[in-house]
């Protein structure tokens, strides 16, 4: 059940980023939001339950993005792993921890994409506002990350209350 709860919410934040952020001149510039969903899972659920939910979103971003495929599947891949070996030392779940999570991560994805798309085309040159874009990418993650954590939680204390009252007492979700 929770595998499908976070494969939803993925869907979702996948179909929001693509269908309703170039819409607005505001969001056009925003990072990719399904970073700091996959650390969320990352942080907060078992590899079993992580992993199939980051490689079936990896897989559709690289099918959504027309870029070179794998960048997401692999960045995704080793976020996880990569949060996955940060929270043996950290307790990462501290929500004062989050935005030197989130911010982090959206800076090393936008030099994957940047990387790659240096290795891709040879005489390509960097204008001045990829710096600034990266930069404006990074400080907003810093600032919303915590935010898009509790909301995620949130939502999903409100999943396994209803689950909870649906099936009548038991616990759906064991781990």
């Amino acid at each position: 059940m929770t595998f499908c709860f976070f494969s939803a919410i993925g869907i979702f934040f996948i179909v929001f980023q693509t269908s309703f952020f170039p819409q607005f001149g505001i969001f056009s510039k925003c990072y990719d939001i399904i970073t700091p969903f996959i650390l969320y899972i990352g942080i907060f659920q078992p590899l079993k339950t992580s992993l199939p939910i980051v490689l079936f979103l990896g897989i559709i971003m690289d099918n959504l993005s027309g870029g070179a495929f794998g960048i997401y599947l692999t960045t995704y891949f080793w976020f996880l792993m990569g949060i996955r070996w940060i929270t043996i030392y950290f307790h990462a779940g501290n929500v004062f921890l989050f935005p030197f999570i989130v911010g982090p991560a959206v800076l090393v994805e936008n030099l994957i994409a940047l990387g790659s798309t240096a290795f891709l085309e040879r005489d390509l040159q960097f204008q001045s506002y990829v710096t600034s874009l990266i930069f404006s990418q990074f400080l907003l993650a810093l600032i919303t990350g915590p935010i898009f954590f509790i909301f995620i939680q949130k939502i999903h204390k409100k999943f396994d209350k209803l689950i909870y009252n649906f099936t009548g007492g038991k616990n759906a979700n064991k781990k």
